[in-house]
């Protein structure tokens, strides 16, 4: 940014009137860019748009910079209605100079200043099924007309920024790939005591698989993910190991509760319902592996959280999450539910070995040269044990909400210009 646009900070105004009070991956994405676009770049005049609601996530926000969305416009089509007839006027007697609309679903058709898109995903192509009709119409057929008018789209991931290009046919010269970030102050690696403690509060005696995503049918595919969890214990009828869900109800959840009510292994199937941010990296931590058998993402966010706590990944074999789990984990084919019951097994006997590795005597204390060999063979397992810790670790490190930040700022450098 040149000197002058310093000393004149751009006037943007980002909406945030669709983050669902914080529980969407949408609503994360705009409250910490938000935070952060705040908290480290003085060349941006900042405006939020939000429901007086969600106002307490936005606290470095004052009134001078907020924009009320009356709550009768709280969502669907009143929502949608609201930022096509009544923000253009407000953006003009604002003095907005950029328009920021975090998701497709609030693009303004005829904005009086330049406009920056992000879009998530290609969902409503992709699957069909998710979606009822005036949603798959908006994202089918208005979306792409409306992203089309955007001075410039941001994607969150190299794989969906290709899904832009090809589905809603947008120029690969308009679509920048931003990735997201996490905090990293929140997730990371916990003492065992802490992690014994916090399990012992939740009542969580037994190692677990953990799946981090709304409850939503078909589309995250919770189905074939319990049937696969099923053939796992079969594979291994001595295995404690549990399954737990984490994550809102939303549609279709209730195909998902009877399925696992219906289950032989319901018992050992665990529903937390939404997890808070506080407890979440403990149940990341204190996890066999986490799992994602998603038919879909456009990024992945669990996927780094889980990473930057040390944990592993068993993950859909699905372009995005290749690009943002990179070959640190295993991935198996998610309409295939026995390559993912051997891919459970694999993570659980890692798992295994990895409580055992803690638990063994030390070389010190070896009376032959047998144990001796053994608490060898045990030091060279724990070093790899920590190196995969390790690895995971340092790959979410390229994922910050700074860094989402800075190249967000660019992107609003470029359509400013």
């Amino acid at each position: 940014m040149n000197t002058s646009a310093s000393e004149n900070p751009q006037r943007v105004l980002i909406t945030a009137g669709v983050i669902d009070g914080g529980r969407s991956g949408v609503g994360r994405y705009i409250i910490e860019l938000v935070a952060s676009l705040r908290a480290g770049h003085a060349d941006v005049d900042l405006h939020v748009a939000g429901l007086d609601a969600d106002r307490k996530f936005f606290p470095a926000i004052d009134d001078e910079h907020w924009l009320t969305i009356p709550e009768r416009c709280a969502g669907g089509v009143m929502s949608f209605l609201w930022h096509q007839l009544a923000l253009p006027g407000l953006l003009r007697r604002r003095g907005i100079e950029l328009l920021h609309s975090p998701t497709y679903r609030r693009i303004v058709w005829r904005s009086p200043v330049p406009q920056v898109a992000t879009i998530h995903d290609c969902a409503p192509f992709v699957l069909r099924d998710k979606y009822g009709f005036l949603r798959g119409l908006l994202g089918r057929q208005i979306a792409p007309a409306l992203a089309r008018r955007c001075r410039q789209v941001i994607a969150v991931s190299h794989h969906t920024a290709k899904d832009l290009c090809h589905f809603m046919k947008l120029p690969e010269e308009k679509v920048h790939t931003v990735w997201n970030g996490i905090d990293h102050e929140q997730y990371h690696s916990r003492s065992e005591s802490e992690i014994a403690e916090f399990l012992k509060s939740e009542k969580q005696a037994h190692p677990y698989f953990l799946f981090v995503a709304r409850l939503e049918h078909p589309g995250k595919n919770h189905i074939g993910l319990i049937a696969a969890y099923e053939r796992f214990r079969e594979m291994l009828p001595q295995a404690s190991t549990q399954l737990v869900l984490g994550g809102s109800d939303w549609m279709g959840a209730e195909v998902i509760h009877q399925r696992i009510a219906a289950s032989p292994y319901r018992d050992d199937i665990r529903v937390l319902g939404f997890v808070s941010d506080e407890a979440l990296p403990l149940w990341y931590c204190g996890c066999s592996a986490i799992v994602m058998p998603t038919f879909f993402e456009g990024f992945g966010l669990p996927v780094i959280e889980a990473y930057a706590c040390g944990a592993a990944a068993g993950l859909s074999d699905i372009g995005v999450l290749h690009e943002v789990g990179g070959e640190l984990a295993e991935f198996f084919d998610p309409h295939d539910n026995a390559a993912m019951a051997n891919c459970l097994r694999r993570l659980a006997e890692q798992a295994v070995l990895s409580v055992a590795i803690k638990k063994a005597p030390a070389l010190a204390g070896a009376s032959s040269a047998g144990e001796a060999v053994d608490s060898r063979e045990r030091e060279t397992a724990d070093e790899r044990r920590c190196d995969g810790v390790r690895a995971r670790q340092a790959w979410s490190r390229q994922f910050s909400w700074e860094r989402c930040a800075e190249g967000v700022q660019k992107i609003y450098d470029k359509s400013y210009d």
